[in-house]
């Protein structure tokens, strides 16, 4: 697991581990679909749903998962069923419990800022026979005494699939009630369970029975599973997300918020032991809930908030800061994996003091430029990548050679990153580590990367090229094709004329059967090499591919090779009747193009304002034809290309101007009003 990974980011993972279920349903409860207005009229489809316990057990011991199974059934077609369950869990589901007394909603409290659907889904068609889908309450709740209590869920699962591609309203479902009974867990009998787990643990022979151990420990809510939870989050590094979720959410769930808070704060103090961001994270977490709870804010039961927005930044809380400004002033007493593992922490967590900030920055910089070599390569990697203009400078040019040479499993993404920062440092000293990658067959490092050099051409390459392409020619394995697109690319870019018979004859017999980007590429090569040769075989390719591939053949093409004749053969295009042509001839134009192309475009702008500006109720009308959509779409693409190309920039008024053109709803969609500065 990458240890920066932020919380966030987990708790949006599947759970990724299956569990036996043996069901024994109890009696459905049938709830009608419930649709917008606009679908009143149409005769309502039963939904069924029933709740049961999993298995046969109905008593449980606090802090052992109690596991309920939802069977889903529809009596006719059209119903389709969500069975994604998350950590946490999502508001698509809500689990009601009687008596409230007794029981704790951790997960309301958890969640004071919203709760997250997610933005993944696993879909079932729903029909007489159950689809189920387990839950367990333990993610909703914590049981504080025993006790009988009742259940019931009510869910949102349940969608009526209006066509393959959009759902009507979910209704909610309402299950039946099912009870069961709640003992005592002595503090003897759940120490004597944390140890059994953590033998287990200490023992897993994969990562999925690790994660499932790891759930029941964080269910678990005394003192004895709370010390236990803190040490595995604190020595969780190595581990799968899966287990550092369930370990994670464990602290949440917990009776004694107040010694978590302590047991962390001890060891955030400790400068034996590195902070980390997920550290700082539940700290400043747990610490809110605490002053949440202390006011008496209730907890948001209904807040939704889309997954899409987990991963963005909000400004640092007052309690947070506390803590980032207590961890910076201990930097100076930290040594070793302790050091370097808070000064990465706090890259992401400065201080909000100007002063402190300043010295912060400078002791982080200087202890991550000391111990890069004794980092994780990972961790060198992510540095490199994400925190490089902190920490640039010649002295790591040496460190960065050793990783751009590395070589073995999973070391491409070190290599590639090491590899623009050699470039960007020393570009002289680059060139055999571009070479280097290059020759070797199985190296897919990023094209950007390996194409930054100033170098016109790489001579001592040639013969590897060719010999790689003479192996994948014949596209005899699935992956063939990605190492031919990665391979042909290279050749555009760096190969020279002394390989271009061979190459020729390769493309003759083989390129009918590759696909569009690779094509593109070997074609621009030979354009660049001997465009009069070239010129009939771009022609002949593009009229062998589809509408849909041009973009890709014409963008490698001229990836490699744009001139006067390539800007000819699109102009035939761009002026041609078929609209999702000329589109993509109008984009490749804007990218490499000349005053000449510009003025071409906006003439066949101008040509479609007269030929359909006059047409908008035609085009938009509803059940549309394809060749109306292609010219909805064509506009659209006219306007970027004049207004978004890579190859001139117009004025901002001439801009506004030719989006104001916009004939269609989705055109004026593509260009809302421009802000004023």
């Amino acid at each position: 697991m990458n240890k920066r990974l932020a919380p966030g980011l987990l708790m949006r993972r599947a759970r990724c581990f299956a569990c036996c279920l043996a069901c024994a349903l109890a009696a459905a409860v049938s709830v009608a679909g419930q649709e917008n207005s606009a679908a009143a009229k149409e005769p309502a489809a039963a939904v069924h749903v029933s709740l049961a316990l999993a298995g046969d057990k109905s008593i449980f011991r606090t802090g052992e998962p109690v596991r309920l199974v939802l069977s889903f059934t529809a009596e006719r077609a059209g119903y389709q069923l969500d069975t994604t369950t998350t950590k946490p869990a999502s508001p698509i589901d809500d689990v009601i419990i009687s008596p409230v007394s007794g029981s704790n909603r951790w997960l309301d409290e958890y969640s004071f800022a919203g709760r997250y659907y997610p933005d993944y889904s696993s879909i079932a068609t729903l029909s007489a026979k159950p689809v189920r889908v387990e839950l367990t309450i333990n993610d909703w709740i914590r049981f504080e005494h025993p006790g009988r209590y009742t259940v019931r869920v009510k869910t949102s699962r349940v969608r009526r699939a209006k066509n393959p591609h959009e759902f009507g309203i979910a209704p909610t479902l309402e299950t039946n009630a099912v009870s069961f009974d709640v003992k005592a867990m002595s503090e003897a009998e759940e120490a004597a369970e944390v140890r059994r787990l953590a033998t287990l643990l200490d023992a897993a022979k994969n990562w999925q029975e690790e994660a499932k151990l790891a759930e029941e420990l964080s269910y678990l809510t005394g003192a004895p599973s709370t010390r236990e939870k803190v040490r595995r989050f604190l020595s969780g590094a190595g581990k799968s997300g899966n287990y550092f979720q369930n370990i994670f959410f464990g602290l949440y769930m917990a009776r004694d918020r107040a010694l978590v808070v302590q047991l962390l704060e001890s060891a955030l103090r400790d400068p034996l032991i590195g902070v980390s961001h997920q550290l700082i994270g539940v700290l400043t977490r747990l610490r809110q809930m605490q002053e949440r709870e202390a006011s008496g804010a209730p907890a948001p039961r209904a807040a939704l908030i889309s997954g899409v927005g987990m991963s963005e930044s909000k400004p640092p809380s007052a309690i947070e800061q506390a803590y980032v400004r207590e961890v910076a002033l201990s930097l100076p007493a930290r040594i070793g994996k302790s050091l370097t593992a808070t000064a990465m922490t706090l890259l992401a967590h400065m201080p909000q003091d100007p002063v402190l900030a300043s010295e912060t920055r400078a002791r982080v910089r200087e202890a991550l430029l000391k111990n890069f070599d004794s980092l994780h390569p990972f961790d060198q990697e992510y540095l490199l990548r994400v925190y490089w203009e902190q920490l640039k400078d010649s002295a790591l040019l040496p460190s960065l050679k050793r990783l751009a040479a590395s070589r073995g499993n999973n070391t491409q993404n070190q290599r590639a990153t090491a590899l623009r920062r050699i470039i960007e440092l020393a570009p002289e000293e680059a060139r055999a580590f571009v070479v280097a990658e290059i020759r070797d067959p199985e190296s897919l490092t990023d094209f950007d990367v390996l194409g930054a050099l100033e170098d016109r051409e790489l001579p001592e390459a040639d013969a590897d090229l060719l010999e790689q392409i003479k192996r994948l020619a014949a596209l005899k394995q699935n992956f063939d094709i990605t190492r031919l697109q990665h391979k042909t690319r290279l050749i555009a870019r760096y190969a020279t004329q002394s390989i271009y018979g061979e190459l020729m004859a390769l493309y003759r017999e083989w390129g009918t059967k590759w696909s569009a980007d690779a094509k593109g590429s070997l074609l621009g090569y030979f354009a660049k090499q001997h465009e009069a040769e070239a010129l009939p075989l771009i022609e002949e390719a593009l009229a062998g591919t589809s509408n849909g591939q041009y973009s890709m053949l014409l963008g490698e093409l001229t990836r490699a090779h744009y001139s006067e004749a390539i800007s000819s053969l699109l102009l035939r295009r761009l002026e041609g009747d078929s609209a999702m042509v000329a589109g993509t001839a109008a984009y490749i134009m804007s990218q490499h193009g000349t005053e000449a192309d510009k003025k071409a475009i906006a003439a066949r702008l101008e040509r479609w304002l007269r030929e359909w500006g006059g047409r908008g109720i035609e085009l938009e009308a509803e059940g549309a034809s394809d060749q109306m959509a292609e010219q909805r779409m064509l506009q659209v693409n006219l306007i970027a290309s004049l207004t978004r190309a890579k190859a001139w920039k117009l004025p901002e008024a001439r801009a506004v101007e030719l989006e104001q053109t916009c004939v269609t709803k989705m055109c004026h969609q593509n260009f809302p009003p421009r802000q004023k500065n």
